[in-house]
């Protein structure tokens, strides 16, 4: 596998504008050289034998029946709320005006 050059991991935190010292610049060129190794090692694995299709959890569905239950009063809510209008409710601006 070929390594990752610190040369080009000075390029390109200069692009991106991270400042890196020089040891940060070395490991950073070390741990990313390790990545692409596992990589490569990930891509040397036979796979011809795996079916994607053949997946047993597929066949014991461990879902829920849907529940149905009734809604809240709409009177008893705009009744508690502080801010209303017939039957809107009136929210303050979370992330700032409109």
């Amino acid at each position: 596998m070929k390594n990752i050059d610190e040369n080009l991991i000075g390029k390109l935190s200069g692009l991106v504008k991270l400042n890196l010292n020089d040891q940060e610049i070395k490991k950073l060129s070390v741990d990313l050289t390790d990545i692409l190794s596992s990589f490569s090692k990930l891509n040397s694995i036979k796979l011809d034998d795996f079916n994607e299709f053949d997946d047993s959890l597929k066949e014991n569905n461990q879902t829920r029946e849907d529940q149905f239950e009734s809604s809240w009063d709409k009177e008893n809510i705009l009744k508690n709320a502080p801010n209303h209008n017939g039957d809107e409710l009136f929210i303050e601006h979370v992330l700032g005006e409109e």
